[in-house]
């Protein structure tokens, strides 16, 4: 399910390259983070200290902050 969620994520930021490409080194920064915390859960998921919905929650956290900073 995280990596739906994370290809979700990327699809998004990918459109917000097109259509800003000004925006370029934030998404990279940002997709740099998604895929920590992705493989973070793949690591933590085996030894039961992270669930699947936080996991989603983190990421939702980080895609949520760059486009805050999006908008300033």
């Amino acid at each position: 399910m995280p990596h739906q969620y994370y290809d979700k994520l990327v699809k998004q930021l990918a459109t917000i390259v097109i259509n800003k490409p000004h925006a370029a080194i934030a998404v990279e920064n940002t997709l740099h983070l998604l895929d920590r915390e992705l493989h973070n859960y793949k690591s933590q998921y085996r030894m039961g200290e992270i669930t699947t919905q936080e996991c989603i929650g983190r990421m939702n956290n980080t895609y949520n902050k760059f486009c805050c900073k999006l908008r300033r």
